[in-house]
């Protein structure tokens, strides 16, 4: 998959590999602060915060195809939205799950450049 996902990011920028490498070094310095961002307001209640977050991270990992941390994403704006707390800390479990392999995948597609 790593591969594929590789190949395909590789086409997104028209094959440049340094340009790949930057947007992916962007990611990996970004996304993991963002995550935190998203827990804190979700464990303050500040339901416009995670809304923000979550948009925000389902667009950089859109950018990647990935396309599980982004309806994650999309689900915790929506449950945000209904204000469903226990539903947006499930949501947001599984999230930290996937952002972890999204980063591992990213960086071992960085080291390969």
């Amino acid at each position: 998959m790593t591969t594929t996902l590789h190949t395909a990011l590789l086409e997104r920028v028209g094959g440049d590999p340094e340009l790949l490498g930057e947007v992916i070094d962007i990611f990996l310095e970004t996304c993991p602060p963002l995550v935190e961002t998203i827990r804190q307001a979700l464990a303050r209640r500040d339901c416009s915060a995670v809304r923000r977050g979550a948009h925000e991270l389902k667009g950089s990992a859109a950018n990647f195809d990935a396309t599980d941390v982004a309806a994650l994403a999309r689900r915790l704006e929506s449950h945000t939205d209904d204000q469903d707390v226990q539903e947006s800390l499930h949501v947001m479990a599984t999230l930290d799950t996937e952002v972890t392999l999204l980063i591992a995948r990213l960086a071992e597609i960085r080291t390969s450049l």
